[in-house]
């Protein structure tokens, strides 16, 4: 049996083609990607224009959202039904009306 030498130029052609083929295999750093549906933007700006709304109201009305809401919290909030319904009924009858009660 005969054993051929390797020659360094041999040696250095397995080197760059492995060096080669290295690099073709090499793949680019994961990343993490969030795609949002069109109703999370569309919910997401909703919340952010009620945080604008809520930035305009006076202190006085801002107290009272405050304690509607902790009656709402304990769950102590009760609104008569009639006026819910005659609120509903005018909002039916007259949408474009700015009167609030």
């Amino acid at each position: 049996m005969k054993i051929d030498p390797i020659t360094n130029q041999a040696a250095i052609g397995v080197y760059k083609t492995r060096r080669l083929i290295n690099h073709v295999n090499e793949t680019k750093p994961l990343t993490d990607e969030v795609l949002l549906s069109q109703d999370v933007a569309a919910v997401s700006s909703t919340i952010n224009k009620l945080k604008e709304v809520m930035d305009m109201h006076s202190t006085e009305e801002k107290a009272r959202i405050a304690e509607i809401a902790k009656l709402l919290k304990s769950g102590s909030y009760h609104v008569e039904s009639s006026k819910v319904a005659a609120k509903i009924v005018d909002e039916y009858l007259f949408p474009n009306s700015t009167s609030s009660s």
